[in-house]
């Protein structure tokens, strides 16, 4: 088992880049993106939420999911990143 090195930003508490999340992982794994949902209500009006999600169609599905589930959800838009 190698010892990895962990950034100084890590040991004092603060929260790691997304590249020094891949550093200390070994480059094997992917940090989740941000998703965020804007869905519109029957009034006209919208809302949205801000989530995680692991990729772009994971957030799409997310997104859909939700406002199928929710009777004031007439559609939904979203963004990755």
């Amino acid at each position: 088992m190698s010892k990895l090195p962990i950034p100084v930003s890590a040991a004092i508490g603060t929260s790691l880049t997304k590249d020094e999340l891949k550093h200390v992982l070994g480059g094997q794994a992917e940090a989740a993106g941000k998703c965020l949902c804007i869905y519109k209500k029957k009034d006209g009006t919208s809302w949205f939420e801000v989530g995680e999600a692991d990729d772009k169609a994971t957030c799409a599905d997310k997104c859909h999911n939700f406002c199928l589930a929710n009777p004031t959800c007439t559609g939904n838009t979203y963004t990755f990143s």
